[in-house]
């Protein structure tokens, strides 16, 4: 097991090295073996390793062999779902990073939002009026309501900002209904409201007012959420982060 690790770790330093892109293929089993002088067993195992972190792809057959996929989002962003499940994530640290974050992503996607994107967009603001006239659940309201956030995350041109913010619309959605209780219609029609101005200057191209008023919008959001759980527990400043559900187990 211990040599069918180092052999795993040191084909991912190659892809690196070598700058590998998904699709390329990598050396066949019998190649491994005479590189590192292991048995197909261990080479196997190195492989198996490899695909369970979904970096390769092993395809069996005359005319198969091994090529680098491309690691889907949602197994990198379920890994640190998992990590950071540990890590005692609390609605505030969510909110600190999206307040720092997700204003970037908006500039950085001002760009991308083309006509459709923007309707999609729409949609979830559509979603949620259905959520205050009683024709959706909470919960489905409350999801239309992160909808918006991640579809503007997708179309992050930057790839770092945009994983980041993936990952920060799943950790919100983990926490759903902890978040239920500290919303009310205010609250749900102001997020309406500032969603529709957001899309308004997304449609306008105002890059610097998109920015700034995402920071407005999250700042409120997370004032919103503390002012009300501060009431429900009649003043008391005392009271421990709301914490988030228990992660589902990665596949």
């Amino acid at each position: 097991m211990r040599q069918a690790r180092y052999i795993a770790e040191d084909i991912r330093a190659m892809i690196i090295r070598d700058s590998l892109s998904p699709g390329d293929r990598l050396p066949g089993e019998k190649d491994l073996m005479a590189t590192y002088g292991s048995a197909r067993a261990t080479v196997r195992e190195a492989l198996a390793i490899l695909e369970s972190h979904g970096l390769v792809e092993v395809t069996p057959g005359k005319n198969g062999g091994v090529s680098l996929a491309d690691i889907p989002t949602d197994t990198v962003l379920q890994g640190l779902q998992t990590y950071l499940y540990f890590r005692n994530l609390t609605w505030q640290h969510i909110y600190d990073a999206r307040e720092s974050i997700e204003p970037e992503i908006a500039r950085s996607s001002c760009e991308s939002l083309t006509p459709d994107v923007l309707q999609s967009l729409e949609h979830t603001v559509e979603l949620c009026r259905a959520g205050l006239r009683g024709e959706l659940d909470r919960r489905a309201h409350k999801n239309a309501e992160i909808d918006f956030h991640e579809i503007i995350a997708r179309h992050c041109p930057n790839p770092l900002l945009r994983f980041v913010g993936l990952f920060l619309c799943r950790a919100e959605r983990e926490m759903i209904e902890d978040l239920l209780t500290f919303d009310d219609e205010d609250s749900s029609l102001k997020v309406i409201r500032e969603h529709e101005e957001l899309i308004e200057m997304f449609r306008r191209g105002d890059v610097e007012h998109v920015h700034s008023l995402m920071h407005r919008h999250l700042l409120g959001m997370a004032e919103s959420i503390e002012s009300r759980r501060e009431k429900r527990n009649g003043g008391a400043h005392h009271e421990p982060p709301v914490k988030r559900q228990k992660a589902k187990a990665t596949r």
